[in-house]
């Protein structure tokens, strides 16, 4: 195998000068490191948001430098690769022709991540096609690529075939009426696929009817009611309704129970909506996270938040920033926090937080901290960006996780009530509180101020 990094290493380098580019270094380094006897790489990770290739994006020529080493087959080339990333980069359909050539005869890869690069239509249907043969990649991103309904499609017509895929990630890549009815009436009957994100489709459809909107989440309904295999489905930013979830998603996710990941962020669910949801989940078996994040569920869905979490001994995680939930609501959801035995995390920053809100939660998570340093005052959380920053991370295929905090907490944005002052038994909140959650499972922080009780986002960054 080190004669294989040997050979690998000299073509690419020779390849590069040929063609008057650069190296990169970070893949420079850890074949040489594994020629001295290191570590066999089994992963490039070559994503054009890195420091190195910030400024130096990867684009078709390049992809084939990168490729043409690898060798026509396993036996002749790298025989060990299994993840290759060279998401956020400028591959195109030439590219993803090319990288369709390579898995078409590859049994090793497994993992391969093209998100955010410039491949439309014509590379998407090469690399489906490539997958009617190929039984060794198990995961594929392909999001915020300009696939539409002919890339959608071409993946719908495989998902018929391919027997190996087990995790498709395809949000943001315009796919219209057509391909997400398609794609949900082939997953009706499919075994393989377990984690499935076609959210932020909503752009594909803007000039449909509401009623030919609803009928593509009918079908998806459908899918959720028949697929006991899927574990993990994000719908976010897909212009959801409360129509919707009220007559066909919120019984089909009751019905669902293998699901285990729900992601619903950044949608048109209300009121009506989001208790359909939360009373559909108060006796679920599977589900483990929820994100309904930047949605409208308001007081009335707290208080169904707190009547699920009483009876709920399985949900972990639940995302409901930005809903519109005033302190009644707030105050609701704690009680339902306190008695639920399961709830590890919880993000409520966005919401009208007010001083009855803060003495219900302060206890939750041990009281107020000692020390706090004030940060960024963005507050615009409406934003594309801003949604997709904050969307349910289990949706990235690299999420970051911040590092624990305990004393010293950096700030976003704090709240000062005016006119209502909540007084601590100590000034400087010496009392140890014992926390319910984990300070660091949280998005929200309480501090005290001359006996002022105050809440602030906590930086997750």
């Amino acid at each position: 195998m080190a004669m294989q990094v040997v050979d690998y290493l000299d073509e690419y380098t020779t390849l590069c000068q040929s063609k008057s580019t650069f190296v990169v270094r970070s893949l420079q380094t850890s074949l040489e490191v594994a020629i001295e006897g290191g570590e066999i790489p089994t992963e490039f990770r070559l994503n054009g948001n890195s420091d190195e290739l910030r400024y130096t994006r990867l684009n078709d020529d390049y992809l084939e430098i990168i490729l043409i080493p690898l060798g026509p087959s396993p036996s002749a080339g790298f025989s060990y690769l299994k993840l290759l990333d060279v998401s956020y980069n400028e591959i195109g359909n030439n590219g993803a022709i090319l990288l369709a050539k390579f898995i078409l005869n590859d049994k090793i890869l497994e993992t391969l991540i093209l998100t955010s690069n410039c491949i439309e239509s014509v590379g998407a249907e090469a690399i489906a096609k490539a997958l009617h043969i190929n039984q060794s990649l198990h995961t594929l991103s392909l999001s915020n690529n300009s696939i539409e309904d002919i890339g959608g499609m071409s993946f719908a017509e495989m998902l018929q075939i391919n027997t190996s895929l087990h995790t498709l990630y395809i949000s943001g890549a315009k796919l219209g009426a057509n391909s997400l009815i398609a794609l949900a009436s082939v997953l009706q009957n499919n075994s393989t696929i377990k984690v499935l994100d076609i959210g932020e489709n909503a752009s594909g459809r803007a000039c449909l009817t509401q009623t030919l909107q609803n009928d593509v989440m009918m079908h998806i309904a459908r899918m959720c009611r028949l697929n006991g295999e899927l574990k993990t489905l994000g719908l976010q930013r897909m212009a959801v309704s409360d129509w919707a979830v009220v007559d066909a998603l919120a019984d089909a996710f009751h019905v669902n129970k293998g699901l285990e990941i729900l992601g619903l962020a950044g949608n048109k669910i209300s009121r009506d909506g989001g208790v359909a949801i939360f009373r559909a989940l108060n006796s679920h078996p599977t589900i483990v996270n929820l994100d309904l994040s930047y949605c409208s569920v308001q007081d009335e869905g707290a208080e169904a938040v707190r009547d699920m979490l009483l009876w709920n001994s399985v949900l972990e995680v639940l995302y409901l920033t930005y809903n519109r939930i005033t302190g009644k609501g707030l105050v609701e959801i704690s009680k339902g926090v306190a008695k639920n035995q399961t709830l590890s995390k919880i993000h409520l920053w966005g919401n009208i937080w007010d001083v009855f809100a803060c003495q219900a939660f302060s206890p939750l998570i041990g009281g107020p901290v000692r020390k706090v340093r004030i940060g960024s005052m963005d507050d615009k959380p409406y934003t594309k960006e801003k949604i997709r920053k904050n969307t349910n991370e289990n949706f990235q295929l690299s999420a970051k996780i911040p590092d624990p905090v305990e004393s010293e907490i950096q700030l976003d944005r704090s709240v000062t009530f005016k006119g209502a002052e909540v007084f601590m038994k100590s000034p400087n909140c010496a009392e140890k509180l014992e926390s319910r959650l984990q300070k660091n499972n949280v998005d929200f922080v309480f501090y005290a101020t001359e006996g002022v009780l105050r809440v602030a986002k906590r930086s997750l960054d």
